[in-house]
């Protein structure tokens, strides 16, 4: 039998124990409470105002539940309207890696697949993949963001060939698509992983 794990969030606080001395304390039907010997013990107060101090401990465990969260969550935002983007200069080995007619190789993938950001899908459009194909592999891959874009960027050098999947159409593409931090890392890395 499988068991997959789903995400829960609750706020709900555990009952107290429920034994015979506890069934005492609940009023009866008519909202009234019974009538017994020790009627001084009842206080409709909560906190430590009741005369029975004894402590209850409540223990719950919980397994196999890795998204669960029991309390309060806070969500605070840290940005600014004023923020200061970081702005990226094109250097003279970004434009040479523009104009470069040399083939992509697995090595220029390795460090390219790393760097690209959040706005990936903008970037495979450049480079002639449509958007239903692009959710097509996104569904195939889940939630493996960075392995899609691997796959996605081996899937075009594979099917473009060497002739037409060359670092001067990858580097335009992560230029016009604004992954252009990608493209200086890559641009920085280039000779290193080429001799």
């Amino acid at each position: 039998m499988m068991f997959e794990e789903q995400e829960y969030a609750t706020d709900a606080i555990p009952s107290p124990p429920r034994d015979k001395e506890n069934a005492k304390m609940r009023p009866e039907k008519n909202g009234e409470m019974p009538k017994g010997e020790d009627e001084s013990e009842f206080s409709f107060e909560y906190g430590n105002s009741h005369k029975d101090k004894r402590q209850v401990i409540n223990i719950m465990q919980i397994s196999r539940s890795p998204y669960l969260h029991i309390g309060t969550t806070y969500n605070i935002n840290y940005s600014t309207s004023k923020s200061k983007k970081y702005k990226v200069i094109e250097t003279e080995k970004m434009k040479e890696l523009k104009n470069c007619n040399k083939p992509v190789v697995e090595n220029d993938i390795d460090i390219v697949c790393g760097h690209i950001g959040k706005r990936y899908m903008e970037t495979f459009v450049e480079l002639d993949f449509t958007r239903s194909y692009i959710e097509q592999q996104k569904l195939r891959f889940h939630d493996d963001v960075p392995g899609l874009i691997r796959w996605l960027l081996v899937d075009w050098m594979q099917h473009k060939g060497r002739t037409k999947a060359t670092v001067e159409v990858l580097a335009n593409a992560l230029w016009k698509s604004n992954q252009k931090e990608a493209l200086k890392i890559w641009s920085e890395q280039y000779d290193d992983i080429h001799n």
